[in-house]
């Protein structure tokens, strides 16, 4: 094997990797956000809870609520700062205020919490599609990948060993 393909073979099996980390992290977000239906509940006391500014460039604002929850599983007491498994900031200032007014306004303030490790915990549900928006851009990685490595070996860039 030259030098160029040993390179060229690096670099898809590093791109690969990255991609089945991808892959890994959003199989993680849709079980919890998914499976955050069937955790238990428990009563919490809300801390804090606002809309903040997390950054600003050029004409654009982006606004995220930061929340701040305590709570007690089998007596023991536990702090939470998840609204859902798939919250972002985004630019409508609105929208996260409305999710401020929402969360305050709980009575009783409830949460939910990971059966297993029950320093998981969210308030809301993760009911968006955009939970699935990792997994799918892991998916078109990995084809690229794919696909590029499958060119490679179909236009002699990449010459593989025989073993055979």
């Amino acid at each position: 094997m030259d030098l160029i393909t040993f390179v060229i073979l690096l670099m898809l099996l590093s791109f690969y990797v990255l991609g089945l980390l991808i892959l890994w992290s959003a199989v993680i977000t849709i079980r919890d956000g998914c499976g955050a239906r069937k955790w238990p509940t428990v009563r919490a006391s809300l801390d804090t809870c606002t809309t903040v500014v997390r950054g600003a460039r050029q004409r654009h604002t982006w606004y995220d609520v930061q929340v701040k929850y305590s709570y007690m599983v089998d007596g023991v007491p536990y702090v939470g700062d998840t609204v859902s498994m798939c919250y972002n900031y985004m630019k409508d200032q609105n929208r996260h205020e409305d999710r401020v007014r929402r969360i305050t306004d709980m009575t009783p303030f409830v949460i939910r919490h990971h059966p297993t490790l029950p320093h998981r915990s969210t308030i809301f549900l993760s009911t968006t599609p955009a939970i699935f928006g990792t997994f799918i851009l892991a998916m078109f990685y990995l084809g690229f990948t794919s696909g590029m490595l499958a060119l490679g070996i179909e236009h002699g860039t990449i010459r593989l060993p025989y073993w055979g």
